[in-house]
């Protein structure tokens, strides 16, 4: 990726946690500023290290969480940079 490339929107899939904190870190530097990043299983109970990892590689103690309504399962997300 062009170290000028901004990401607009991006899926990661589930292959581990380890695997999430690497694609996480390599992206980080390319989100687009006002950018929704969404999570699907950021604070589910099944998957806490995948609440870690996001949390670790983001930063997320930082930023204002949202939740989208009328979701059976929640979705989680952020705007980058706010």
């Amino acid at each position: 990726m062009s170290p000028s490339a901004a990401v607009g929107r991006f899926a990661v899939p589930g292959n581990g946690v380890d695997h999430l904190r690497e694609v996480l870190r390599a992206i980080r530097p390319h989100l687009a500023k006002g950018g929704i990043v969404a999570f699907d299983e950021l604070g589910h109970p099944r998957w806490p290290g995948v609440t870690a990892a996001i949390r670790e590689t983001l930063g997320l103690d930082h930023m204002t969480l949202r939740q989208l309504p009328f979701r059976e399962q929640p979705v989680i997300y952020l705007k980058w940079g706010e």
